[in-house]
């Protein structure tokens, strides 16, 4: 019976050791894998990301991706792959939720860098933001955002583009090793192929039409086995998130517009003035025909016009050629 607990406290004890050792900062042996997590598995610790100031080779992976395996049969660990199905594990996972590394053995420390849309928590608007970590468990899957700025298109126009890029990280060493940074060489692909699509579309066109916004995204997608190829990482949807014109050009288009209808306005206000001109010039040659032309042929309408005026207002003012002024007649 003795020897019964004793056992049982032994393995107890060495149950959380275990866990203990495992949940150290940089641990070795075992270690906990979290969740949708991936790490590389060297033969001498790393405390820097620069690796040539320290650490080993690649000789394993570990994971807690669901429903993935990570297939190492290729003798180039540049080579291993996830593919779908179910991770077979060991007991020491199913009894303590711990993975073995093995004796001498490390995680490698990594340094991840992406462009992340989002906000701070003291922050109330969305922003494009630089991810930086340093961390020795990298996720499978994640979002790089992509912004595109100054782009020139028909004319001298020049619009901004922010593409959303869901990816997962395929072939976990290839993406980790190829390249010192592999989301600056997806950025720079992007960037390139965007510049070469959009050159020549109508700005207004590609703001205005979801087809066109949709065609470019899928562009994008078509590049995804080249990608993996080089970089190791699968591009799994792109998004076309925002596209707007630089700063520069909406200042152009906005003075462009204020101009026009300006213009229009001065335009109107011409129209106006002339047809109220014409109309006075029509009433005016229309009463010197019916009134003035008359008036002046037949003596009699002149004197009538004379009483007239005298009649309405008890003075008549009359002009007497050669004479140096006009003479009102008395009352």
């Amino acid at each position: 019976m003795i020897g019964f607990i004793l056992a049982a406290l032994f393995i107890w004890g060495l149950a959380l050791l275990l866990r203990a050792i495992a949940s150290r900062e940089n641990p070795t042996i075992v270690t906990f894998v979290p969740a949708q997590m991936h790490a590389l598995v060297t033969t001498k610790s790393n405390k820097e990301t620069d690796v040539t100031k320290g650490g080993g080779n690649i000789v394993d992976a570990i994971h807690a991706v669901p429903g993935r395996i990570l297939d190492k049969s290729p003798m180039d660990p540049m080579n291993w792959y996830y593919k779908l199905g179910r991770e077979s594990r060991g007991i020491l996972y199913y009894l303590l939720g711990i993975q073995f590394i093995g004796i001498f053995r490390y995680l490698r420390l990594n340094d991840v860098r992406t462009f992340r849309f989002g906000r701070k928590d003291e922050e109330s608007a969305y922003r494009l933001q630089a991810k930086s970590d340093q961390t020795r468990y990298v996720f499978f899957s994640g979002q790089h955002d992509i912004q595109i700025e100054g782009v020139e298109t028909t004319g001298i126009l020049k619009i901004n583009l922010l593409f959303n890029l869901i990816y997962e990280e395929i072939f976990p060493v290839r993406v980790r090793l190829r390249t010192a940074d592999p989301y600056a060489v997806l950025t720079m692909m992007v960037t390139r192929l965007v510049i070469s699509k959009v050159g020549g579309t109508d700005p207004k066109l590609l703001i205005a039409e979801e087809t066109r916004q949709r065609e470019l995204a899928d562009a994008i997608q078509e590049i995804d086995l080249i990608v993996e190829e080089q970089l190791g990482i699968r591009i799994i949807k792109v998004t076309l998130a925002d596209v707007a014109f630089d700063a520069e050009t909406q200042k152009f288009l906005e003075l462009e517009t204020r101009t026009r209808l300006q213009n229009e306005a001065a335009v109107a206000v011409a129209t106006k003035d002339r047809t109220v001109q014409i109309l006075a010039n029509d009433a005016a040659a229309d009463r010197v025909e019916r009134v003035i032309r008359p008036t002046a042929e037949n003596d009699r309408t002149v004197a009538v016009r004379v009483a007239e005026a005298y009649e309405n207002n008890k003075v008549v003012t009359t002009y007497a050629p050669g004479a140096s002024a006009m003479l009102p007649l008395g009352k």
